[in-house]
């Protein structure tokens, strides 16, 4: 079935009253439609917090029970909290052990014989997990760039090792059940993509503002 939502797209320099316009749509649906109706996204928990408390000094409403003025980190926890698919998040320091135990593992296996002089160094592990954030902010998987490596260059045992890395990596979190920074947001969107909803049914307008604050 297509899609019914309508994007509409506002530019302009810094300054022109593209956050003014976004809150003030935002304003309108919630009065209308109930905060339920209305979604608005912001790069910045402080961002969020200064929305919140423009909307109750400036009178837009007497009083904000369960605003739907988030984070994109937090879109994501409700989705997965809602429809009970939280799972555990590891933090830094366990993301860099679990690393370095996918890297021993897989060295004691032969399977990084280009790699293997590196895992000793102490700042490979940083440079890894480094390189995992990227590639899944940038909503790559695992697949995807074992193939891109492929087509760049099929003599390259190094960048072909990393991809081996990565996929089992990523193979240990899924096992665990648990998912580190950047794997949270692609839970969320697995989540949606099944067609759950909640606690976003009665939706009918998302506004996203700061686009150029966002990270990638």
């Amino acid at each position: 079935m297509a899609s019914q939502w309508e994007c509409v797209v506002l530019c302009g320099p810094a300054g022109c009253g593209q956050t003014r316009e976004a809150v003030r749509e935002y304003v309108q649906q919630v009065k209308a439609h109930g905060e339920d109706s209305a979604l608005l996204l912001l790069p910045t928990l402080l961002a969020c917090q200064r929305t919140r408390r423009f909307l109750m000094e400036e009178g837009s409403f007497s009083a904000l029970f369960d605003p739907r003025i988030l984070t994109f980190p937090e879109l994501a926890e409700l989705v997965l909290r809602a429809n009970r698919k939280s799972v555990a998040r590891i933090s830094a320091a366990q993301r860099h052990l679990l690393m370095r135990q996918v890297l021993r593992e897989l060295c004691q296996a032969g399977a990084l014989p280009t790699l293997a002089p590196m895992c000793a160094f102490p700042g490979f592990v940083d440079e890894l997990c480094s390189l995992v954030d990227e590639l899944k902010r940038a909503a790559v998987d695992p697949q995807q760039f074992e193939r891109a490596v492929a087509e760049v260059d099929a003599d390259d045992a190094r960048s072909r090792e990393l991809a081996v890395v990565y996929a089992q990596y990523q193979k240990v979190l899924q096992e665990r059940g648990v998912f580190d920074d950047a794997g949270q947001f692609w839970q969320a969107r697995d989540v949606l993509r099944s067609g759950a909803r909640r606690p976003f049914e009665k939706l009918r307008l998302i506004v996203v503002d700061g686009f150029a604050d966002f990270t990638t």
